[in-house]
């Protein structure tokens, strides 16, 4: 739905995370949106999303409710924010996934934690070095920091 809204509106999205339920479906998913005013019609997206179907397999007509949480953040410049690397702790793991010839073969999901503040940001992208994954984890908290920074600025 926001892939299609930001194409509409002319920006570029980007699926940044998605993670595969174990039933059906997603279980998360993370998205960047770039473009002139995306935030500023975004922002208040944020929340809890409630979707009602009637899926065609459905015989007598019951409706379905899915619910969704979206977080809306701004992404933070490099100048923004500045990461210290004594200020980051860095751990990195094999993906989580379904698994098949890529299973266990690369340390691609990344958690980085800041010190200070105690902000933790994990990244899992199962087709991506840990060095692709370090740098969306590293650009997530800079735009975490930014939002905790404005906020505590008041």
């Amino acid at each position: 739905m926001y892939e299609k809204y930001a194409y509409k509106n002319g920006w570029k999205f980007e699926v940044v995370d998605i993670a595969q339920s174990d039933i059906k479906g997603y279980k998360e998913a993370s998205a960047a949106i770039v473009g002139d005013g995306a935030f500023g019609k975004l922002k208040f997206e944020s929340g809890i999303h409630r979707v009602q179907r009637v899926p065609v397999t459905e015989k007598s007509g019951r409706v379905h409710s899915s619910a969704v949480s979206f977080a809306i953040l701004p992404q933070a410049d490099e100048v923004d924010a500045q990461l210290k690397n004594e200020d980051l702790k860095i751990d990195t793991y094999r993906s989580s996934g379904s698994g098949g010839q890529h299973a266990n073969t690369t340390n691609s999901a990344v958690r980085i934690t800041h010190i200070p503040t105690g902000i933790t940001i994990f990244i899992q992208n199962e087709r991506s070095q840990h060095q692709v994954s370090r740098l969306q984890a590293e650009r997530d908290l800079r735009a975490a920091l930014e939002v905790g920074l404005s906020m505590s600025s008041g």
